[in-house]
């Protein structure tokens, strides 16, 4: 214990003691110290967050060592405060947390977006529709190579769809659609398939490249599409995406007036 106040602190007790804390507040007569203290323990198999709030006034010195102190607080099994008072008189009301939607609340994406898009309905349905849409109107270039080009280096025979085109531009469509800022390495992962290689193993092989080249081309020269310069790629335009909202539109009817037959 120390004898002497005046005696300076650091010379008589190490600053990291018990009784160089009990010093401090003897030296600094008038002052109050608060310190919150953290302590997790874990109670059947869950956290407790205990706060203790301590003064040390000058009048009221405790001489029970900390050791003590926390022995006779465990066998007297006393119940912590209540965490809820604490942090509502404590934290500064620009940090507190709160619930951003109620719980009640329930999401409607044709709702909330004003209508149907393309991504509330089916993508099967949606890309059959498109790709008719597209061949209806007649203004998407086709290349002369359709009829006896292969799609990817893993693929055996071209494609046995006619229509396979129209198919594939209305499914890059949407996955631009979806995804904003598509490139041709990204839609030769996509398009990429397992390439069969005899006795040994099966190996992923991306596809052609120049076919979906052809296709982001075709897509933008009908408006469809456009170059994005910041991101590299190309991504959606409004009339494009105006066009798809509008088959996504019929193509939830149908399937309305399908469900109700």
């Amino acid at each position: 214990m120390v004898d002497n106040i005046d005696e300076p602190i650091d010379s008589v007790v190490p600053s990291n003691s018990y009784e160089h804390q009990q010093a401090t507040c003897r030296k600094q007569p008038g002052t109050t110290v608060e310190a919150v203290r953290y302590m997790t323990k874990s109670v059947q198999g869950g956290l407790a967050l205990i706060f203790a709030k301590n003064q040390c006034p000058t009048s009221s010195i405790s001489t029970t060592p900390p050791n003590q102190i926390h022995r006779k607080k465990s066998s007297q099994h006393t119940s912590p405060p209540h965490t809820a008072n604490f942090l509502r008189d404590n934290l500064n009301p620009d940090h507190r947390t709160s619930s951003i939607l109620p719980d009640n609340t329930k999401f409607n994406t044709a709702k909330m977006t004003g209508g149907v898009s393309v991504r509330d309905v089916d993508a099967q349905k949606f890309i059959n529709a498109y790709a008719g849409f597209l061949k209806r109107q007649g203004k998407l270039p086709i290349p002369g190579w359709v009829d006896t080009v292969k799609t990817g280096p893993s693929r055996e025979l071209p494609p046995q769809n006619i229509d396979w085109f129209y198919v594939r531009a209305a499914s890059v469509a949407r996955h631009v659609y979806l995804r904003k800022t598509v490139g041709v390495g990204r839609l030769r992962k996509v398009h990429g398939t397992a390439k069969n290689r005899g006795v040994r193993p099966s190996k992923h092989v991306e596809g052609s490249g120049s076919v979906d080249r052809k296709i982001l081309q075709a897509l933008e020269k009908i408006g469809v599409l456009e170059q994005d310069e910041d991101a590299g790629g190309r991504r959606i335009t409004q009339s494009g995406q105006r066009d798809l909202d509008r088959i996504a539109q019929t193509t939830a009817e149908a399937e309305e007036e399908e469900d109700d037959e």
